[in-house]
């Protein structure tokens, strides 16, 4: 019996201290606990100011550069009203206010490029050329201002740098009507007729109402040869029916330029068949209240459909900012400014 109660008295004590590690355990976690508790209530009270100073942050430098960007943006908007009205100098003064981040680069080559134009100054052909080559420098990727640089080279008599642009710029885009046109323009003045005739042939099958620009209506005026062959390129192309709405609707405009008006119609009758919401062919048929329906919306006045109405003029400067302008607005949030080309 001594033995079994020696025994139970051992187990006693080992259960005993067993329990009191136990909570000796207990306690030294409940501490730690307490103490990582503590540290993360320190942590939180810590970041909870830097995350609220961040915000604000963010917030004031939003606030910031959209108050630039607005002043910007009238310093722009009044530099090339102003220029336009003929007081080059106060323009040129409130272009120089706006920074140099990239559509303002662009914007600054397409200003002192018209200063150029209108006064033949080179001290503005040569700020326009740092602008672009600057905005080049930034977005090597947009190419439209490899093409704005090409029209600076032109106007400032240095052909053989904006031939080089130009060509580079067809090879890699020739359906960009714009580029085929340009390219054909320089060619013209080079006395590369045969390769001018070839590029303006292009550019009207993709652009017809290229058929009213300038460029056009001067070589009927002084060059009927050169004017009559393009008439027959087109007339001989325009035999072959495409089947496409979008071309079905070209072809027509071409044919209606042509006055091939049965063809015309056959056209553009198939076109708007498949592709109701072409406005321009409708107004080639005659259906003016379609077309005014169709071009400026259910909610603005209709003219009366009895009256005529003709074709909208078109101008390379419309032809740019077609191109340019949506694009202009998703890459760098501004409106394209400016009116490029002098045309009458």
């Amino acid at each position: 019996s001594g033995y079994f109660s020696l025994n139970l008295s051992a187990n006693s004590v080992m259960r005993g201290r067993l329990d009191a590690r136990r909570t000796l355990k207990s306690l030294v976690a409940d501490l730690r606990k307490e103490k990582n508790d503590i540290r993360q209530d320190d942590k939180t009270e810590k970041v909870i100011p830097v995350l609220i100073g961040s915000v604000w942050a963010i917030f004031l430098c939003l606030i910031t550069f959209e108050f630039v960007s607005r002043k910007n943006d009238v310093f722009c908007k009044e530099s090339f009203s102003r220029l336009h009205a003929g007081n080059v100098e106060a323009a040129a003064s409130l272009i120089e206010k706006t920074d140099n981040r990239l559509p303002h680069l662009i914007k600054k080559g397409v200003f002192y490029t018209v200063c150029f134009q209108r006064t033949k100054e080179r001290e503005y052909f040569h700020r326009a050329e740092q602008a672009l080559n600057k905005a080049c420098q930034l977005q090597p990727d947009d190419v439209q201002i490899l093409f704005l640089k090409a029209c600076l080279y032109s106007e400032g008599k240095e052909r053989n740098k904006a031939k080089a642009i130009m060509e580079n710029l067809v090879a890699n885009h020739p359906k960009n009507s714009l580029y085929s046109l340009t390219l054909s323009e320089i060619y013209y003045a080079d006395g590369k007729e045969r390769a001018s005739l070839e590029l303006l042939f292009s550019s009207v099958l993709y652009t017809p109402s290229i058929l009213g620009m300038r460029f056009v209506r001067e070589l009927m005026q002084a060059d009927s040869s050169f004017y009559f062959s393009l008439c027959h390129k087109l007339s001989e192309h325009i035999l072959n029916e495409p089947q496409a709405p979008a071309d079905l609707a070209r072809m027509g405009y071409i044919a209606h330029w042509l006055n091939r008006q049965e063809i015309a119609k056959k056209y553009l009758e198939k076109a708007v068949a498949i592709l109701p919401n072409l406005a321009t062919p409708w107004l080639l048929l005659g259906e003016n209240k379609k077309y005014y329906l169709l071009s400026q919306g259910a909610f603005r006045k209709i003219t009366d459909e009895r009256h005529s109405v003709k074709l909208p003029d078109r101008t390379k400067n419309d032809l740019l900012k077609w191109i340019y302008q949506a694009k202009f607005k998703m890459w760098y949030g501004e409106q394209f400014e400016g009116v490029l080309f002098h045309e009458k």
